[in-house]
């Protein structure tokens, strides 16, 4: 399911942001710059929050291209 930016608390989304940031071995003094632009291409729709209610997990993805991102309401795969 698709979870747009807007609808999370932003401390909530940093936070989730920050751990899927960290979770593949980025170095904690690089973190903040990352999860910065995370959370822009987040924003803007270049990338989107995947949540995955049978493992209970969030990933990042890339839009389908030509697909608009903005002014979504949530959709299930």
């Amino acid at each position: 399911m698709i979870i747009p930016p807007d609808q999370i608390n932003p401390d909530t989304l940093r936070r989730l942001v920050e751990e899927l940031v960290t979770r593949d071995g980025t170095e904690l003094s690089d973190a903040g710059r990352k999860i910065d632009q995370v959370l822009a291409h987040l924003r803007t729709g270049r990338l989107l929050l995947d949540f995955d209610t049978d493992s209970n997990s969030a990933t990042l993805i890339q839009p389908p291209p030509g697909v608009n991102t903005h002014n979504q309401t949530p959709m299930t795969k």
